[in-house]
């Protein structure tokens, strides 16, 4: 089942909710692990909020379930490995009662590390699932459930839209909306990542690589954090220089994504023609796809030579 961007799911699922036509069983894939948590955290509320609009998450109900500590919803939080133990515990605590809400809610993340007998057992309890039970199976890869797990629930496919991706990163980290609406483009990052690279220095050094001389004190890549740190700094030049491109093409500032790097974007463009740009971008994006296997000194001196080549 495809809905669409985070809202749209949320509607749907309260929609459902209020027409008494949730299933016991669904899997979340697609969308990022912050997200399937969320919203697995989001149904779980929805089910059994006591407010009104249902989920209000101000009441406490809604508040213990972020916090990870209400008693009728269990997160099975996987090590690269769920155990036929594990899902005995599950058996156990759906068949009890609720403590004090209309359904237990029992969420397995990264559901794709079932052992085999673990997958079998889980098997078992889909085929008779108590009536008072919702089960969440969260994955990033829908490919290694087990296919007879899949055909006993209903797939919800998760899509982000860079607006999602906005609305969320701005509760986590403290940047300008430019600078989130910027961070939210780089599309090769997770959120996770993300976070990472605005809490360390990264984030405050994308915008001197736009600085000749700052850039140039920075050749000297060890490891592969560094390699992560280039394939960022890379992705960085790679918008940026599209930027400056819409500039020169258009003049439309409003179709900048970084703009938060208007006023390098505005004095880069006064330097280099369409021709200039297009031959740039095009040789960036091969040392791009060869990114994990080039040797970082070379890739620096690359990406520097061509980033303020005339």
């Amino acid at each position: 089942m495809r809905i669409g961007s985070l809202s749209k799911i949320e509607e749907y699922f309260k929609i459902v909710f209020e027409r008494g036509r949730l299933v016991s069983s669904y899997i979340f894939t697609g969308g990022g692990d912050k997200f399937r948590i969320e919203e697995a955290k989001f149904l779980a509320k929805l089910v059994n909020c006591t407010g009104n609009p249902k989920p209000c998450g101000y009441c406490s109900v809604c508040q213990k379930i972020d916090e990870g500590i209400y008693g009728d919803v269990l997160f099975i939080e996987s090590e690269k490995r769920i155990s036929i133990g594990t899902i005995r515990y599950i058996q156990k605590f759906a068949s009890l009662k609720s403590f004090s809400s209309p359904y237990k809610v029992i969420i397995i993340n990264e559901a794709q590390y079932l052992t085999p007998e673990a997958a079998n057992a889980f098997l078992k309890i889909l085929e008779e699932p108590p009536s008072h039970v919702i089960f969440i199976l969260l994955t990033s890869e829908l490919r290694n459930i087990l296919p007879t797990i899949i055909s006993r629930c209903q797939v919800v496919r998760l899509k982000i839209r860079r607006s999602d991706k906005e609305k969320f990163l701005s509760t986590r980290v403290n940047l300008s909306l430019d600078q989130i609406r910027a961070l939210a483009t780089l599309s090769a990052l997770k959120l996770k990542e993300s976070e990472k690279i605005v809490k360390s220095s990264l984030w405050a050094r994308r915008k001197s690589i736009f600085e000749k001389q700052k850039f140039i004190r920075q050749l000297s890549p060890k490891g592969n954090e560094k390699r992560k740190e280039f394939s960022f700094l890379l992705q960085s030049v790679l918008y940026f220089l599209r930027d400056v491109l819409i500039i020169k093409l258009t003049g439309d500032e409003e179709k900048i994504i970084s703009q938060d790097l208007k006023t390098y974007i505005r004095d880069y463009s006064r330097h280099y023609d369409e021709e200039d740009l297009i031959e740039k971008l095009q040789l960036l994006f091969e040392v791009y796809s060869e990114r994990e296997n080039i040797n970082l000194n070379v890739a620096y001196n690359l990406v520097g030579g061509l980033l303020w080549r005339r």
